[in-house]
Formats: C-alpha cells, structure tokens, sequence
C-alpha cells in the first residue's frame, strides 16, 4: 500500500512537472503567434504606406513642386492626398515638403508636422537619387500624443535633383490599441523596435523614457545576426521580466516585433492547475473506487442474469425436445428453420438436419408473399395462428394449424410454431 501511494505521489510530481514544461511551451507558442499577428499589422501598413508613397510621387508633375505653382495645384492635390489618406487609420495624412523643407500640399491642408523641415536625412541629397524609403525616430505629432514614425520618399527631377519629398506619419496609438487588445498578463510585453540600432519605437505596457533609446538583449542580437525570427527565453531589457520572448522581422521596413510572455503570467494557470490536479487526483482515487465497486456489481448482475437466461434457455431446450406437438423454430426475418423437435420430424418425414437448411416457404403451399406477411404479423403478437398446408418429405400435402408466438432463444428472436394436424378434420 505504502510503495503504491509512493508511486502515485512521484506520478502526480511528474505530471505537475509536465504540466510546467506545456505552460513554458504554450507561453512560446503564444508570444510567437501574437508576434505573427503584429508582423502581419505593421507590415501591412508600412506596404500601405508605401505604395502611397510611390504612387504621389509617380503622378506628381515636376512643375507642381515650387511655392510659386503651389496655389495652382494645392486644391487638386489636396483632394487627391485625402482621398489616399482615408483609407488607412494608421496612415494619419500624406504631406508633400519642397527640397527646402517647406509644406506644398498636405491632406490636411495645413502643415501637420512642422519637424519634418528640419530633418536632414529626409532632403540628404548628397549620395545621388535614392528610391528606398527613410523612416524616422519617434517624434511628436500623432494622435492621443503617442508620437508618430515618420516615412519619406525624395522626388526627383528628370536630372535626378532633388525636388522634395513625400511624406506619411504612421500613427503609434492605433498601434498601441492594438497592444492592448492582446491576451497578455501584466507583465508581458509587446513592443516594435528599429533593426539597425534596436531603438524602442512603441511598446505595451508603456515606457515613454525608453523611447528611442537602443538596449541590448539576446533578442537584438540574434536580429542583428539577420535571423527573421525566433523565440528565446530571456529577461527584458526594459524591467528585467523573465519570460518567453519571440520576435519576427519586418520585411518590407527596418523595424522588427517582439512579444513576451512572462513566467509569472504563462505559470499563473499552471499554479491553479496544478492545485486542481492535486484535489482531482484525490477526487479520481474516490472515484475510481466507487466505479471500480459499481463495475463489480454490475458484472456480478451480468453474470446473474446470464446464468438466468442459461437456465431459461436449458428449460426451453428441454420442453422443445420432449414437446410430443410438432414444433419449429423459424427466424421471422427469413422464414429459415432454426429448429425441429423430434415430433417435427416425424411429422415432415425429414431428418432434424435438412429441416435447419430448409425455409418455412420450402414446405408451405402458400405464395411466398403471404408467408412473409404471415410471419411479420406473428412477430409482433398481431397473429397466432394460421390455416395453412404443408408439404411432407413424400410430397403429400397436409392441413395444418400452426399456432405462432415470439420468443427470445439464445438471446435470438424467434417464432415458436405449434403445428398441428387437422387434415381429417377438414375432411
């Protein structure tokens, strides 16, 4: 008893145990799926942007892009950079800036961003014509004062100089939502940062000191070693919370995703479970018994009723071979006969044998038809008994009164006939 219940108790550690190990494997496969779904969002947004991007600036004219024409075409650009704009929630406006860094056209119509003049790197002309996208470091601007990322794509002139650029905020508070719609425990986070130098761009929960500002972890390196994505268990940069982190690169931008789920969130389920397990465990022990108890009985009444309906089937068998009446045995089904007494035989002039390969149809004058409908009745009590003539073993035919019942034989169910001869009398 004692080395039983020592069994079990290192049956039910190991299963605590393991039920750790699927928390720790379900906390990476969480912050994997919610980094996938983050992925999913900001790519689809800076594609978005993009392609917005790409398309003022392949459709906007040369002559559009000086202060002096700007009157001209600021209402028709105006409406065509709305138009743009409000498709998207995280794409705030489009914003089209001289080589200067002056606002000609904004879907706003006036200058929303007003730092966007005094960031070189946006009118850097210096390496030739570029057309690869420049993002910037979080700044002001964005709705809800989270701060915004601003994009820009230079335009050209037919000489390749500089004529000035287009520009798109994404906002970080649609982000930010997003955030928090997560299923995430009070100490996870999900946050976007910058591939080049890890630089936090937007994170949940918040840490606004934090904002732009680089940090080390195994993560950034493993992204800086141009892995696109992973999952690693690790403290947080920002907190030091242990947990699963998993990350996923940004395809089509330099920014890259990282969820994580802390120990303490991911195991909190585990610890209920786990004094769950405990209380089931005692409640299976009772249970077990009581079934174990209750199967016992219940194959003790099986074996009852068995030898029950061994002993009805030997008394059956009995009468049925001493009965001095014929007496046949035929499945309702099919009208085969199961069985003959030995009055049966006598009586039909075959052997016991070939009467169990014969069918009722076999020695009955009556359409085949008939028999089955016959047969059917019987087998459900709306008829015991038939005028019929049957067909002896030397072919003569006889009167008979068959009287028919239901009955179970062998756990079958089967009709008794009781025939009986009444040939002279219907004479």
């Amino acid at each position: 008893m004692w080395l039983g219940m020592a069994v079990a108790l290192a049956l039910l550690g190991y299963a605590i145990w393991q039920g750790r190990e699927r928390a720790i494997d379900e906390a990476q496969d969480k912050a994997s799926n919610l980094a996938g779904v983050v992925e999913a969002r900001w790519d689809a947004t800076v594609r978005r942007l993009e392609a917005g991007l790409r398309q003022i600036v392949s459709r906007m004219p040369v002559e559009a892009m000086t202060a002096a024409a700007a009157p001209h075409y600021r209402s028709e650009m105006t409406e065509s950079l709305r138009l743009l704009a409000d498709r998207f929630p995280e794409i705030s406006g489009y914003s089209i800036y001289d080589a200067s860094g002056h606002l000609l056209y904004s879907s706003r119509g006036e200058d929303p961003l007003p730092s966007v003049g005094a960031r070189a790197e946006f009118f850097d002309a210096s390496r030739g014509p570029s057309s690869a996208i420049t993002y910037s470091e979080v700044t002001s601007g964005g709705s809800g004062g989270e701060g915004v990322v601003l994009a820009a794509l230079r335009i050209y002139g037919p000489a390749g100089e500089l004529l000035g650029v287009a520009v798109a905020p994404i906002e970080l508070a649609q982000f930010r939502r997003l955030f928090e719609s997560l299923d995430l425990g009070s100490q996870s986070l999900v946050a976007v940062r910058r591939v080049d130098d890890s630089r936090l761009v937007v994170r949940h929960p918040a840490s606004p000191q934090e904002v732009n500002r680089p940090a080390r972890s195994p993560v950034i390196d493993r992204v800086q070693r141009g892995e696109p994505k992973g999952v690693v268990r690790q403290a947080s940069p920002v907190g030091a919370v242990v947990g699963s982190y998993a990350f996923r690169v940004i395809e089509a931008a330099p920014f890259y995703v990282v969820v994580g789920v802390a120990d303490d969130d991911a195991l909190a389920q585990w610890r209920k479970h786990s004094m769950l397990t405990v209380a089931l465990a005692v409640c299976a022990t009772v249970l077990l018994a009581i079934a174990r108890l209750m199967l016992a009985n219940k194959e003790r009444e099986r074996q009852r009723a068995e030898s029950e309906r061994d002993r009805i089937d030997r008394r059956q068998r009995a009468v049925f071979a001493r009965a001095r009446v014929a007496m046949l045995l035929i499945d309702p089904a099919t009208g085969s006969i199961v069985d003959a007494n030995a009055a049966a035989c006598a009586f039909y002039g075959f052997e016991a044998r070939r009467l169990r390969r014969m069918r009722l149809q076999d020695i009955d004058e009556a359409p085949p038809e008939q028999i089955r409908h016959d047969l059917a009745l019987a087998a459900t009590n709306q008829r015991s008994h038939e005028q019929f003539r049957h067909r002896l073993a030397d072919g003569e035919v006889r009167d008979v009164e068959v009287h028919l019942g239901a009955m179970t034989w062998g756990g079958r169910p089967l009709l008794y006939a009781f025939v009986h001869d009444v040939t002279e009398r219907q004479r």
